[in-house]
């Protein structure tokens, strides 16, 4: 009887943490920065739950994921250049753990919702690339198919992938194509509902613009579409500061800044236009 209660009260417990550490990654946004002992806890209580709906389930991993890299990124950002390999070693754990619940869950889900997923796995590698070479056969055999139908996605969706297919067209010297992604992402700002300044997102663009070519070591190319950034960007401090913490664009500019004295001052220059 005494082992038996004992089961018992266990089995409470765990179930109890199950509903905890669901609730707790269902209140949490994106662009969160929870600590780490509830994420590691949560995280962990979470890998050991049923996945009763596929769709949810989905969701809970690729928020989890982002919290796990965005709040590493954000403690290791401004350190020595030495912290890179511990950022490196989480963006790779991290492209793993969302390439393998695509590949166990893909079936099972939306078709928004696996556009999310890969547009997320997308940028995680983009954000290797800028540091490393790396390659991932799941996304790289999805690429063809996605291209084919991303104009009939969420207008969400499809900003995320045109500016990272822009991105990642700019790493590997493909002007033709970074041309390209970025009239198609243009466009698709244009459909916005036009809550955002059009002086905002002219902003942007130089933003990338600017970035990528120091990211290329192309500085004084980049000089005017950052001056442009910067000019843009002071007149919307609160917008600014929100956009620069999104989409780990931290580490753009991480790398942008090791470029040299024109881009490390000029980028810094954007970072102060934040409130």
């Amino acid at each position: 009887m005494k082992r038996f209660l004992s089961v018992v009260g266990l089995f409470i417990i765990w179930l109890l943490g199950i509903i905890w550490a669901n609730n707790w990654i269902d209140k949490r946004e994106f662009i969160d920065f929870p600590g780490k002992i509830e994420l590691s806890v949560a995280g962990f209580l979470w890998t050991y739950s049923p996945a009763i709906s596929h769709e949810v389930d989905t969701e809970r991993a690729l928020k989890l994921s982002w919290l796990r890299v965005t709040t590493k990124v954000f403690s290791l950002f401004g350190k020595e250049k030495a912290e890179i390999n511990q950022l490196l070693n989480i963006l790779e754990k991290e492209s793993k753990f969302v390439a393998k619940h695509i590949k166990s869950n893909h079936q099972f889900i939306s078709s928004e919702l696996n556009l999310a997923a890969f547009n997320q796995l997308l940028i995680y590698l983009n954000r290797v690339n800028l540091f490393q070479h790396y390659f991932d056969p799941i996304l790289e055999k999805k690429l063809p198919e996605i291209e084919q139908r991303i104009g009939s996605e969420s207008l969400v969706n499809q900003v995320i992938w045109y500016r990272e297919m822009m991105i990642r067209a700019r790493l590997r010297e493909n002007d033709y194509l970074y041309k390209k992604y970025r009239e198609n992402l243009f466009n698709a700002w244009n459909q916005h509902d036009g809550d955002i300044p059009n002086s905002f997102i002219e902003g942007i663009f130089n933003f990338y613009d600017g970035v990528l070519l120091c990211v290329m070591k192309r500085n004084h190319e980049a000089k005017p579409y950052l001056e442009s950034a910067a000019n843009n960007f002071s007149k919307f401090p609160r917008y600014t500061t929100n956009f620069l913490r999104m989409d780990l664009n931290v580490l753009l500019m991480g790398k942008g800044k090791m470029a040299g004295p024109v881009c490390d001052e000029l980028i810094t220059t954007i970072i102060l236009t934040g409130e």
